[in-house]
């Protein structure tokens, strides 16, 4: 799958000097590509996690109920 970005993507990134309190992800030392395709695959992960976690909560529910 590849990942296309617009320009708008590109102007609205900041590759200015991180200031000292910043939260620094631990991936900003890679190039734009890589770090746009770490995010799409962390929001990913989190979609099956909570999509796991309401599973489970409603077999819970559904076990409550028997």
């Amino acid at each position: 799958m590849e990942i296309f970005y617009s320009s708008k993507d590109l102007e609205n990134r900041y590759d200015g000097p991180l200031p000292l309190d910043a939260a620094c992800p631990v991936d900003s030392n890679l190039s734009w590509k890589q770090q746009c395709a770490n995010r799409q695959d962390w929001a990913l992960k989190e979609v099956r996690r909570i999509d796991e976690e309401i599973n489970t909560l409603e077999k819970d529910d559904f076990l409550e109920d028997t």
